[in-house]
């Protein structure tokens, strides 16, 4: 059973790296302050290829969301799914979600295989108020909890909130 899961996860990085990767596709999602009129502004989030459908980025965001935060508060899950959407913002990362999620050892959840595992109904919710702009980590790119992880690389980042037992940073 393990065999064949580490296979399929195999064969689901070998398709997406062969897969081309040429014209990114965008979806709005709102900012949530209101403009002129009243009306909230949209930010263009660069989220698939063509041919991938918005909840394809969306379910991958609620499997990473739900295998990274598991057991931590909501607001620690929809901060998970903001370090992903401040990532395929920032110049030195992938400019999709698929890109960011599936960056080698970029996720403890891909390299596990755990991100395959059926997403909770809260890191969906998560997922989705992600995707409407809310970051309450200020712009993370970066988190880990100390807990399960020793990193010495991180101790050189900018450390700017921690939610529940991860520590976020940019």
């Amino acid at each position: 059973m393990c065999a064949g899961l580490l296979l399929l996860v195999a064969l689901v990085a070998a398709v997406w790296y062969a897969y081309p990767r040429s014209r990114p596709g965008s979806v709005r999602a709102w900012q949530g302050a209101p403009g002129p009129g009243g009306i909230a502004e949209p930010a263009s989030w660069d989220l698939a290829d063509p041919g991938q459908a918005y909840s394809y980025n969306y379910d991958l965001m609620a499997r990473v969301i739900s295998a990274e935060a598991e057991g931590e508060p909501y607001v620690g899950q929809v901060a998970v799914g903001a370090v992903i959407l401040n990532r395929v913002q920032h110049p030195h990362f992938p400019k999709t979600i698929p890109g960011v999620i599936f960056e080698p050892d970029a996720f403890t959840a891909v390299s596990q295989g755990t991100i395959w595992f059926p997403p909770t109904s809260s890191s969906m919710r998560a997922a989705q108020d992600a995707l409407a702009g809310w970051d309450p980590t200020g712009g993370a790119l970066y988190y880990y909890n100390p807990a399960k992880a020793t990193n010495w690389w991180i101790t050189t980042r900018r450390f700017l909130v921690q939610i529940g037992s991860h520590i976020f940073f940019r």
